[in-house]
């Protein structure tokens, strides 16, 4: 049985001239109770990057943070806990030391319901937007197997055509997955593109084959990684003694089979 969730390829949206000054910045992160071992440091690693900002960068910054647990009967407490953007990082601080991991139910969480929140907030539409989702459980109606709404977000909300909507708003996303659980609904995969041509929006990445299967198939991820986190593959069988890798060729090692970490893809 497949989840709800279904996929189909649709034009990617023009890529947005932002002004560079002007920074919109947005952090969606699951505060259930999956999240305790990994939420001090995910706080922690949040104020590092805002003061990092803040001091680097001559820019008009705003910052915003959403939170989001399940629906009932799965959590009571909330689903959503949306603080708009603000300019003061005494705010931003603030709002992190009130972040607590508590709840959650079942496997996935209302990750749709985190995302669609950020649709809502009051982006300047000169600015550069940029959403960081911080998270360890997928998104509700991907498998049914521990999923307490297997059909989807029990608002009906779908986080594919919410994240075209963000696309189609110049909101740039980036994921953070902070458990193994998850990485193998991070992959993404991408067909008929050349080896090393354009896959997403962002230029960075390019589209990897990977060794042993279809030319026309492979996983889009980031071209120009630390050379010392790449090792080479099983040169019998090209498989990965590492753990969430898969072997594909790269271009910083001369095209040659390396085991690329799955959680940068």
């Amino acid at each position: 049985m497949t989840g709800a969730i279904t996929m189909e390829k649709v034009t990617r949206p023009e890529l947005a001239k932002h002004e560079s000054s002007i920074l919109d910045l947005v952090f969606v992160m699951d505060c259930t109770g999956s999240m305790g071992s990994y939420i001090a440091s995910a706080t922690d690693n949040i104020r590092s990057i805002v003061e990092e900002i803040v001091v680097s960068e001559k820019s008009d910054i705003r910052l915003a943070l959403v939170e989001y647990r399940d629906h009932p009967p799965q959590d009571p407490t909330f689903v959503t806990r949306v603080h708009d953007f603000t300019a003061k990082v005494s705010e931003m601080k603030g709002w992190l030391q009130q972040c607590q991991a508590d709840g959650g139910g079942d496997g996935p969480e209302a990750v749709a319901d985190g995302l669609h929140a950020i649709l809502k907030l009051s982006w300047r539409a000169e600015s550069t937007k940029i959403c960081i989702l911080i998270a360890d459980a997928p998104p509700h109606g991907l498998d049914p197997n521990g999923d307490g709404f297997p059909n989807g977000c029990p608002c009906s909300l779908d986080p594919v055509q919410i994240v075209r909507e963000m696309a189609e708003k110049h909101i740039t996303l980036y994921s953070v997955g902070v458990e193994p659980s998850i990485i193998k609904f991070n992959i993404h995969i991408c067909e008929n593109i050349a080896q090393y041509g354009e896959c997403s929006t962002n230029s960075a990445c390019g589209c990897f084959h990977r060794i042993g299967t279809n030319n026309d198939t492979g996983v889009c991820g980031f071209l120009w990684p630390t050379c010392s986190r790449l090792l080479r593959c099983n040169s019998s069988d090209n498989s990965c003694p590492q753990s969430n890798t898969v072997c594909i060729p790269h271009p910083r090692w001369h095209d040659l089979p390396q085991c690329y970490p799955v959680a940068m893809i």
